[in-house]
């Protein structure tokens, strides 16, 4: 049976804490040039918006992208793992 967008991720273990949910993307190959179409999870999910839960063709990617402030705290931490990224804002003065 035929799998949308929806479908895929939710197969996959849903989004995790980082993933952006008004950014993903499907790319998908089209008359020998390749489409990109943003997808808002946000809006198809809460307002059921379907119009954008695609069904999948043979090579579609589905590729959701870290938060902003993930890829932030992520490095942050890498580089002081026992900073918290709340004790890094109270240290700004903030």
């Amino acid at each position: 049976s035929p799998m949308s967008v929806l479908d895929a991720l939710t197969q996959a273990g849903g989004l995790t804490k980082d993933a952006d949910p008004s950014r993903i993307y499907l790319v998908r190959s089209e008359k020998n040039s390749g489409v990109v179409e943003q997808i808002n999870m946000e809006t198809l999910v809460e307002h059921a918006d379907f119009r954008k839960n695609y069904i999948l063709r043979e090579g579609d990617l589905v590729f959701v992208p870290q938060r902003g402030v993930s890829n932030f705290h992520y490095y942050m931490s890498r580089l002081l793992p026992s900073l918290t990224l709340m004790d890094l804002y109270n240290t700004t003065g903030n």
